[in-house]
């Protein structure tokens, strides 16, 4: 399954669907060299694309940061991406920055 390893607790209750987050993001395949996102935003937590990530956001309380695993099956699974080879666990730097 997803695994989450909180390098900073947060202090304020998890993120829940309706409400806008901020937070950066950077991805990398697991035993790939470098991301293959970077990303800055303020959206939505139900626009937060892959399923894995998605899930991983909104058990983490506001203000944590993390490093979040998430299988292929949660991730892109067989198909990949142009940047993310087939049934590759991907591994996201998350600072859970705030609610707006």
């Amino acid at each position: 399954g997803i695994r989450i390893a909180v390098r900073k607790f947060g202090e304020l209750p998890p993120v829940h669907k309706g409400q806008k987050i901020r937070a950066t993001v950077r991805g990398k395949v697991l035993n790939g060299s470098g991301y293959f996102t970077e990303l800055s935003f303020n959206s939505l937590l139900d626009s937060i694309g892959g399923e894995g990530l998605n899930y991983a956001i909104s058990v983490l309380m506001v203000g944590s940061e993390a490093s979040i695993y998430v299988p292929s099956k949660y991730a892109f699974g067989s198909t990949g991406t142009t940047n993310v080879p087939p049934n590759s666990t991907v591994v996201y730097e998350v600072v859970l920055n705030s609610i707006t």
